[in-house]
């Protein structure tokens, strides 16, 4: 069993079990300092500052479990990619979430990414392209074809990852991700 030493204390380390979790306590301010930076984003998802804390307590102990004291980067850098890194797929999953939530309270209205969809019923599939053509009206070229890729319309019908599309666009896939996010809600804002 090593030690690592983590802002002036020491924990064990071992290599079945990773990382004492009591490390991770050691990261509270910090998981919370990132939370605050995410915090403007996350209101605006319906999230709140102890959702973000819980996400970065998932990536402490992801971090916990796989770090290894022989890798070029401190216990908490290598704590902060993963906590960052939750934090930032629980405002994705949130994000995509409420693209199927409905911009008015009418319950009959059918979400924004149902509009979207292609079905394969040909009549409906026209219907739901020209709506799919107005919402998309109000965005950038470059936005559109971002939400074309992202979710899969036209072409080969395949939605293609935020990193891949990051790549073809020489970008990160958080990069995308906020340029998606963005688009939606303009097209969220089409009356």
């Amino acid at each position: 069993m090593q030690t690592v030493k983590i802002q002036g204390k020491f924990f064990a380390w071992s290599e079945e079990e990773g990382l004492e979790q009591a490390a991770i306590l050691t990261l509270q301010p910090w998981i919370k300092k990132t939370a605050m930076r995410y915090l403007p984003k996350a209101l605006a998802l319906n999230l709140e500052l102890e959702d973000l804390m819980q996400a970065g307590n998932v990536g402490a102990l992801n971090a916990a479990k796989s770090f290894r004291p022989d890798s070029d980067a401190s216990f908490l850098t290598w704590a902060n990619f993963r906590i960052v890194d939750e934090m930032q797929r629980l405002c994705r999953q949130r994000a995509a979430v409420s693209i199927d939530a409905c911009p008015y309270e009418d319950d009959e209205m059918t979400p924004l990414s149902e509009r979207m969809a292609d079905p394969s019923d040909q009549a409906a599939g026209a219907d739901a392209a020209i709506q799919a053509s107005q919402l998309m009206s109000v965005l950038s070229k470059d936005e559109q074809k971002v939400v074309r890729l992202y979710f899969g319309l036209g072409g080969s019908g395949q939605a293609m990852p935020l990193e891949a599309i990051g790549i073809a666009y020489g970008v990160s896939g958080q990069c995308v991700s906020n340029r998606v996010s963005a688009a939606l809600e303009k097209m969220e804002s089409v009356d």
